[in-house]
């Protein structure tokens, strides 16, 4: 399995922050279209037409946790569905490649279920079963986060999942390119443990 790991969300905070500790709401902004471009631009390293040439597929998984007050969970819902957007339209992956878990599943027909640890571990286990050789995956966390090391969790409706969860579940893609991308609070801890 080849791993490629992204951590933006301390980067992201940081330049959020002015000197004094102050969120500046129009860099947060400017760090989403840039980290939606990134994402887009990962997507299409990995695009169905580069898997069509070598008779691979991309395989996505987007789970986003709880947002903790409702303008969290929108902001993350919103993210989600631009990613989603991209993949299904911009490029023509197709519905059974593209899984989207959320914190309050059933609310748009996009939302595959709820981002239960149990789900998102039934996905990739689903996803992994039908990878071939050289496939893809690309899994994409948007959240909240706490921990440390291999403690280090995203916060999900009941149990959360770790770092130590995610690389066996991952580790199920031996012969795939497997995309990590970790978008939530306390990322850069977990990362380590799924590279």
């Amino acid at each position: 399995m080849r791993l490629r790991a992204v951590s933006g969300a301390r980067r992201a905070e940081r330049r959020a922050r002015g000197a004094h500790g102050a969120a500046r709401v129009w860099n947060v902004r400017v760090d989403r279209a840039l980290l939606l471009s990134a994402l887009c631009s990962l997507l299409s390293a990995l695009s169905p037409l580069h898997s069509a040439i070598s008779a691979q597929r991309t395989h996505l998984l987007i789970v986003s946790g709880l947002g903790g007050e409702p303008q969290y969970t929108e902001e993350f819902r919103t993210l989600a569905f631009s990613l989603f957007d991209a993949a299904r339209k911009r490029y023509a992956m197709p519905d059974s490649d593209v899984v989207y878990l959320a914190e309050e599943g059933a609310k748009d027909p996009r939302i595959a279920g709820v981002s239960t640890k149990g789900n998102v571990e039934a996905a990739l286990a689903r996803f992994a079963k039908r990878s071939g050789s050289g496939d893809q995956m690309v899994l994409v966390l948007i959240g909240h986060g706490s921990g440390a090391q291999e403690d280090s969790k995203i916060s999900l409706p009941g149990p959360d999942m770790s770092a130590r969860d995610f690389a066996r579940d991952l580790a199920a893609f031996g012969t795939q390119q497997v995309a990590f991308v970790d978008l939530t609070s306390a990322s850069g801890d977990m990362l380590p443990f799924v590279s």
